[in-house]
């Protein structure tokens, strides 16, 4: 345990930096697409990381050091939404000329930006970061068939969005979740 002495204890300094260095950018890309700008992203991974120093000790181990990151980055984000009241900047249409798969992908991220958070958060982790559902709903302290169906809303969402489905009044998915081990 860290006392309340100012000198960092060198090991967990070690441990932080390894970890910051295996996964500092899946974390600034996870947060960037969460906060929707790169600046907000930056300062969620910073958050991140000094709150895992602070805490290291505290870890247990129940799930990868990677989702107990992860949910870090997420309640930090909810907390500076929270206190700021921000909103994530949208992408616009004005884009100069860009080859289609560019702008392809503006579309789609512009489509992830526009999505309500809760199911933003689920979709980026699952779908995004490759997550389980199972971790997902760890990092995210839901339900898995709640994170599941998050994950459902925000895919039918971005389709709709990009033109590639129909809104539906009533959408209710014929297979809301995947069986995980």
């Amino acid at each position: 345990m860290k006392t309340g002495g100012s000198e960092p204890n060198a090991q967990t300094l070690t441990e932080i930096e390894r970890a910051y260095a295996e996964y500092g950018c899946s974390l600034l890309r996870f947060a960037t697409r969460l906060c929707g700008n790169r600046d907000d992203a930056e300062d969620i991974v910073v958050e991140t990381f000094t709150q895992a120093y602070r805490k290291w000790d505290g870890y247990h181990g129940t799930a990868s050091r990677l989702s107990w990151l992860y949910g870090i980055a997420v309640n930090r984000h909810r907390m500076n939404r929270r206190k700021n009241r921000n909103r994530p900047v949208a992408l616009t249409d004005d884009v100069p000329a860009l080859p289609s798969n560019a702008l392809d992908r503006i579309a789609i991220e512009s489509a992830i930006s526009r999505l309500p958070l809760h199911q933003r958060e689920s979709f980026l982790l699952v779908k995004s970061e490759g997550m389980t559902s199972r971790e997902a709903a760890e990092i995210l302290r839901r339900p898995i068939g709640t994170v599941c169906y998050e994950v459902f809303q925000a895919v039918r969402s971005i389709r709709v969005q990009l033109g590639e489905e129909e809104e539906v009044d009533s959408p209710v998915p014929s297979k809301t979740c995947e069986a995980e081990p």
